[in-house]
């Protein structure tokens, strides 16, 4: 096998691990529930953390509070800033509003997707439109009316940007199993070729042959096998 032969084979191996990569962290993400972590954080809370994504001029600069769940292929981390916390919008002080952004992941074995949707803690407060999650890398790609899916807020848009870890690990573990199934029953009828004094290529006889004349592989004179 040459160079340029392997290396497609590696290549070709990568894009279909990628693309069960991401049909799988889909699937994962219609069919399983998006898990709960809002809790009410007490007083021995970490406090100030900062956001995982850019987040509005408005907002509070780090988050009060940030808490984090998986479950059956999907995960959740939740950032949210307190009622009270001091900003340069005058809306959150007078207002005392819950802020904060939910990053939702899928995938399996690793979290491999990642989108950005409003926390449910802000629905009493209508939020400026400028400040709304937006655009295919932050916001998903929208799943069409008549996609199953599970309820939820979440569920709206698919997630398309990678968890850059869970991302290429994934990949990685799907083209290593995709080669393992191409690699095993190869590997048998290879030695069921020898086994029989075949060429292991192309199945040609080579009693008494050093050199397969039908597709040119050579070796070791081949015997076939008797019972």
């Amino acid at each position: 096998m040459t160079v340029l032969r392997l290396l497609f084979i590696l290549c070709s191996l990568l894009v279909v691990g990628l693309l069960l990569n991401v049909l799988v962290a889909w699937s994962c993400f219609l069919t399983q529930p998006v898990p709960l972590t809002r809790s009410v954080a007490p007083e021995s809370a970490p406090r100030l953390h900062d956001w995982p994504v850019p987040v509005p001029d408005g907002w509070p600069a780090q988050a009060e509070l940030a808490e984090s769940a998986q479950r059956r292929g999907v995960g959740i981390s939740s950032y949210v800033a307190l009622p009270g916390v001091d900003g340069p919008d005058t809306r959150l002080n007078s207002d005392r509003v819950l802020v904060g952004i939910d990053v939702v992941r899928a995938g399996w074995p690793w979290l491999a997707l990642e989108k950005e949707s409003w926390a449910p803690t802000i629905e009493r407060y209508r939020p400026p439109k400028e400040w709304n999650v937006t655009g295919l890398w932050r916001g998903g790609l929208r799943v069409p009316s008549w996609v199953p899916r599970r309820p939820g807020i979440e569920k709206h848009s698919l997630p398309v940007r990678p968890s850059w870890a869970g991302f290429a690990g994934g990949a990685a573990f799907y083209a290593a199993v995709l080669a393992l199934l191409l690699a095993v029953p190869l590997a048998f009828r290879a030695l069921r070729r020898r086994h029989r004094g075949l060429c292991v290529r192309c199945g040609y006889d080579l009693r008494g042959l050093t050199t397969c004349p039908e597709c040119g592989r050579a070796g070791p004179p081949f015997r076939r096998a008797t019972a």
